[in-house]
């Protein structure tokens, strides 16, 4: 949802930083604090406000840091400062509320320490700070910022809560003073749902924002009515119910009274969150593919050595020559029985016949069978020279094959071969 044509006008039209956060890396919660009082409290985009250790605040990616500091430290409109014991330690700190001082930019240092302005040292000790402990100077605060950037303030109550909040974090905050910001809270929660007083809200807002403009009172209050109505529509079916309240509740206390602003906030949750859902559930099923993936390659490899358990292999035993020809006496060797299904001569057919009796044969684990060669031209008993191959099968089914090969009669038998 973009923002509303009030908004845009009241906003400069300068692009870039116009407020830059200096703070120490220890102050991280208190400067999240001020970014939600500053955007509450005077409309204020993301993209307009600099704050380094805050997500979606921090400098650019692939930029040169000191550099960049530089150029918004001197170019932002306003440079607000979080004065702490561990800012005025930390050397960059200095450095950026130094520079500011001395380009004599408008700058608010905000004391967020119980040890007060003395902690200001040099040319700082000179500017009036402002004290983060104080409600009435956290509203000074709001209305000095609003006038160095040409914005006038929400009304309070769109931002006290987020005054409260921010008084809450800040180091040595009393239990009063976090209990009363978690109870404004809880009040601004359980109303995110009740719109019964959006109307009287809005009519009131615009005529203070614009009292003498007719058309711009129109066109808010035509906005936010129409936000409300987004608002009340029901749940989307695709959020969670839990995830649901969460956001709602978050949106309604951070925008309390500028419904067109908290519905592009829930707007914004969904569509992270369906994202992030989304990036999960991938995550998900690559995780169960994968697992997929290795449970079949565990099958396989179960099946491998099981196979490999069970194979059963041959070598040469013997070799006898008789009148018809020559016996071939093999060895199984293997893990398992034989099927001999068949033998082919596929070097010298022309010259040997091969046979086994009783095909198929079965041959047991440490047995033997023959192979009879015989040449098919009794005059030429030559068989110096064949190759001829056997298919057998394993208990488990498998089919092998396997060549014996006689060269100038050097017997070899290879390795078996597993068939498709």
């Amino acid at each position: 949802m973009s923002p509303s044509k009030p908004r845009s006008q009241k906003a400069s039209k300068r692009k870039g930083i116009r407020v830059f956060i200096s703070h120490s890396s220890q102050n991280v919660e208190q400067a999240k604090q001020l970014i939600q009082l500053i955007r509450s409290a005077l409309n204020l985009k993301v993209e307009e406000i600099r704050c380094t250790s805050v997500d979606g605040y921090r400098l650019p990616g692939g930029t040169s840091t000191d550099a960049q500091l530089q150029i918004e430290i001197y170019e932002c409109e306003l440079l607000i400062g979080l004065v702490s014991s561990d800012s005025m330690s930390s050397h960059y700190t200095l450095f950026e509320l130094g520079a500011r001082w001395g380009a004599n930019s408008p700058m608010i240092p905000l004391l967020i320490d119980k040890k007060g302005p003395e902690i200001l040292k040099g040319p700082l000790s000179g500017i009036n700070a402002l004290n983060a402990y104080e409600e009435a100077q956290l509203m000074q605060f709001v209305e000095d910022a609003g006038k160095v950037l040409k914005i006038k303030p929400e009304q309070p109550s769109s931002f006290h809560v987020h005054i409260k909040s921010l008084i809450a974090s800040l180091p040595n905050a009393t239990v009063k003073e976090k209990v009363e910001a978690v109870a404004e809270k809880k009040v601004i929660a359980e109303r995110s749902d009740d719109y019964s007083n959006t109307d009287e809200i809005i009519r009131k807002r615009s005529a203070i924002e614009w009292p003498d403009d007719f058309d711009m009172q129109l066109h808010y209050v035509t906005t936010q009515r129409k936000a409300v109505a987004q608002l009340q529509k029901a749940k989307p079916e695709d959020i969670p119910e839990n995830e649901f309240k969460v956001i709602r509740r978050k949106a309604a206390i951070n925008w309390p009274n500028d419904f067109e602003m908290r519905a592009h906030e829930e707007d914004t949750q969904f569509k992270a969150l369906r994202k992030l859902r989304g990036i999960e559930q991938a995550e998900s099923q690559q995780q169960a593919e994968a697992g997929a993936n290795i449970s079949a390659e565990l099958l396989h490899l179960e099946k491998t050595k099981l196979r490999l358990s069970v194979i059963p292999r041959f070598h040469f035993g013997r070799a006898m020559s008789n009148p018809q020809g020559k016996t071939i006496t093999l060895m199984n060797n293997g893990n398992g029985r034989a099927k001999v299904e068949s033998i082919e001569v596929v070097l010298g057919e022309s010259d040997v016949t091969a046979n086994i009796t009783r095909l198929p044969l079965i041959v047991e684990k440490d047995r033997e069978f023959n192979i009879m060669l015989s040449p098919k031209n009794q005059a030429n008993m030559n068989l110096t020279s064949f190759r001829c191959q056997i298919v057998y099968s394993d208990e488990l089914g498998n089919r092998y094959q396997i060549e014996i090969i006689n060269s100038q009669d050097q017997l070899l038998v290879e390795e078996p071969i597993l068939l498709p």
